[in-house]
């Protein structure tokens, strides 16, 4: 709720008014927090608690204060791991803020890298606390009281994606602190819920992946990608856990998906989007979000690499803003893609484009320090949806890329893979 206060002014007079939010059960308790709070005293309260938490963080080797910005706002969006996607309207479900579980994965390990093991743990017991569907695949949204809630645009139903986001946040956690944080059961119970999914030319789907279906169900590259390295992930941690079979049959899946994906490597020195229901041609389009798979865990090939090479050039937008898929919706730049090509430029020692990237994203801030989805095509000042959540949480991971190339440096593919 808010309290509403109405100060009206004279032509060219001016008037100061400070804001605050104060969180209580009650409209009498929030009245009396007001009446009670006095700024001056309270500000530096605020400025020591703020200081003290991010004094917890793992240090950046580049972009610190860009990044603490950002960790700021993901943890003041934060309520006891309710991660909501954006506070500006667009991702609501049915008029309340939704938490969107592709995004609030992003967000959890924006913060497991930056070191905040608590707010981790809280968004991955939300979303572990929330009802799935018949096949133990996740809802695309939740609201606050974790009921699936659907009701915003793109509905694409099914987005198995977040199967690899989960399966790879799980493992890191565990390499980072020798604790499960959800049960092994739940744990395989999320990744064979794959079990109940349909496969075309050895690839999962049909499902909207990251850009929320914009070909329509499809069984797409990039989502492929992410359940690989989510699984090279599990394989790893049920190996650590004595679990061998799974072990080995997450690590022969993940290796069958690889090799389905390389074999849709394109001449045209890029990896497609993918394969759709309506007829067997694969979809030659471009398909930027692929640049978070690396990230997640799938296989540095020298086809990813040189299709990473290949989407700097022909996706780039402003020079260094990376665009989406050659849609319409949203034509342009788009932060979590241009971040993610900073992640994999860090990955395989391409400084030189690690700071451009970065750097660009720097100069598109919004006068907070907060980072938009998307910058319009046609007009590099108009941004789109103000800040969002993912954006800026893609960023602190791309800030913190060196914590994620310490956890990816065992190598799956001997014989096509660099190590990182």
């Amino acid at each position: 709720m808010s309290i509403n206060q109405y100060i009206e002014l004279e032509p060219k007079e001016k008037t100061t008014i400070k804001w605050v939010i104060l969180i209580a059960t009650s409209q009498d308790e929030i009245i009396h927090l007001i009446d009670t709070f006095k700024f001056e005293n309270q500000l530096e309260s605020i400025k020591a608690y703020w200081r003290k938490w991010l004094d917890q963080a793992n240090k950046a080797i580049h972009y610190q204060d860009e990044s603490n910005t950002m960790l700021v706002a993901l943890k003041g969006a934060l309520l006891h791991g309710f991660l909501p996607a954006d506070l500006t309207g667009h991702y609501f479900a049915n008029g309340k803020v939704c938490f969107y579980v592709r995004d609030a994965l992003m967000g959890a390990r924006a913060f497991l890298y930056a070191g905040f093991y608590d707010e981790f743990e809280s968004v991955i017991r939300f979303l572990s606390e929330c009802e799935r569907k018949e096949n133990g695949e996740f809802y695309q949204r939740y609201n606050a009281n974790q009921l699936p809630d659907e009701g915003a645009n793109n509905n694409v139903f099914s987005q198995i994606d977040a199967v690899g986001y989960f399966a790879r946040v799980v493992a890191d956690y565990y390499q980072l602190t020798k604790k499960m944080i959800v049960p092994y059961s739940y744990y395989q119970s999320i990744i064979h819920a794959l079990n109940h999914v349909s496969r075309k030319n050895g690839l999962y789907g049909p499902e909207g992946g990251v850009n929320e279906g914009v070909y329509g169900p499809a069984y797409i590259v990039s989502t492929n990608m992410f359940i690989a390295g989510g699984l090279y992930g599990a394989s790893d941690l049920a190996l650590e856990l004595d679990q061998k079979k799974d072990a080995e049959d997450w690590k022969l899946m993940a290796e069958q998906i690889q090799t389905h994906i390389e074999r849709t490597f394109l001449d045209e020195q890029y990896y497609p989007y993918g394969y759709v229901d309506y007829h067997d041609e694969v979809i030659k389009k471009y398909d930027t979000p692929q640049l978070l798979s690396v990230s997640l865990g799938y296989p540095l090939t020298e086809n990813y690499i040189k299709n990473y090479k290949n989407l700097l050039t022909i996706s780039s937008f402003f020079s260094y803003g990376i665009g989406y898929s050659e849609q319409e919706y949203h034509h342009g730049p788009w932060i979590f893609n241009t971040a993610a090509a900073a992640e994999v430029a860090f990955l395989i020692g391409d400084m030189g484009n690690y700071q451009h990237l970065m750097l660009w994203m720097i100069a598109h801030r919004n006068h907070y320090g907060l980072l938009p989805e998307a910058i319009q095509a046609t007009h590099e000042q108009t941004p789109f949806i103000n800040p969002l959540m993912w954006a800026n949480a893609e960023f602190v991971t791309a800030a913190y890329s060196r914590e994620i190339k310490n956890l990816r440096r065992k190598n799956h593919d001997s014989g096509k893979t660099e190590k990182i």
